[in-house]
């Protein structure tokens, strides 16, 4: 924890916003062995008097989720709002993996209304991240809906502020939501509305297209479908964590593909991360490639 906090300190001093991801890549390895008491004791070091009173809220917020209240002494530093936030999307983390949505939800609502009076350059993608936790906590409550007029005024006030990477995270997550609800056409004029920022990061860029894909898809447009979903294969890092996103995308390019009159190539179906999820989809192709309808629809039927 110290040493992200130093990189934060030396990204705020330089306004460089790689600081600040070179903390953020430690979130993982940080979230596996994370404890309430060592990330209080943490804030409490930051709990000083002088802080901002939405900075002292988030502050305060994080520490009462965790069931703790913080221990502020005379010693306390005056805490930056991106240490603040970076301290706060770590409790965030820690009340989802331990299934506390509530109390996830409400942290989550004290810290994006912080996230929107701190426009900071350097707190963008810190910013981007709490909001995705936002999102996450509604959703997994049942109640996503509920979340959308705060992402709707994120995005606007990003949009404004020129901060690109909350931009494209609450485009993508608007855009999840629509969708979520089937609300294709609003969904559509969303995304007809709105630009994504060209240099956001690779993976906010694969969940646009996967999701712009979806929309086109059901809009009929298989061809624009096609490409966006293609896209989205693309830009998305290779790695075990992302399989699952690789497998939903391949699914739907797949059925767009046979609406388009195309069969697959052989060797989509051959790579070992899609083999087994495809497998259905395969004997699908299969059955459009010799035209055999009661095998079509045995397949669909199962």
């Amino acid at each position: 924890l110290a040493r992200n906090v130093k990189f934060l300190e030396r990204g705020i001093a330089a306004a460089e916003v790689h600081y600040t991801h070179r903390a953020l890549r430690t979130i993982f390895s940080l979230r596996k062995r994370l404890q309430p008491e060592v990330l209080v004791e943490a804030i409490s070091a930051y709990a000083s008097k002088s802080n901002q009173q939405n900075i002292s809220d988030a502050l305060n917020s994080a520490a009462e989720s965790l069931g703790l209240k913080l221990a502020a002494g005379p010693s306390a530093k005056l805490c930056e709002p991106e240490v603040c936030l970076f301290f706060c999307l770590l409790a965030q983390l820690y009340l989802l993996d331990h299934g506390e949505h509530e109390k996830g939800a409400r942290l989550s609502d004290v810290l994006v209304g912080a996230a929107l009076g701190l426009q900071r350059r350097t707190l963008d993608p810190i910013a981007s991240r709490v909001f995705f936790y936002y999102s996450r906590f509604f959703e997994v409550a049942g109640r996503l809906a509920d979340a959308r007029p705060m992402l709707l005024k994120a995005l606007q006030t990003a949009t404004l502020s020129n901060m690109k990477e909350t931009k494209a995270m609450g485009l993508t997550l608007l855009l999840r939501n629509f969708l979520h609800y089937k609300l294709y056409d609003q969904a559509e004029r969303l995304a007809a509305k709105s630009s994504f920022p060209t240099d956001a990061p690779n993976n906010l860029l694969a969940r646009y297209l996967y999701y712009m894909g979806r929309i086109e898809a059901v809009q009929l447009n298989y061809s624009q479908a096609q490409m966006h979903l293609l896209e989205a294969t693309r830009k998305a890092p290779s790695t075990s964590a992302t399989a699952g996103f690789q497998q939903t995308v391949h699914k739907i390019y797949v059925i767009v593909e046979l609406l388009m009159g195309n069969i697959p190539e052989r060797s989509l179906f051959r790579l070992p991360v899609l083999r087994k999820p495809l497998q259905p989809y395969f004997e699908l192709a299969q059955a459009v490639r010799v035209g055999d309808l009661s095998q079509f629809q045995d397949v669909v039927s199962r």
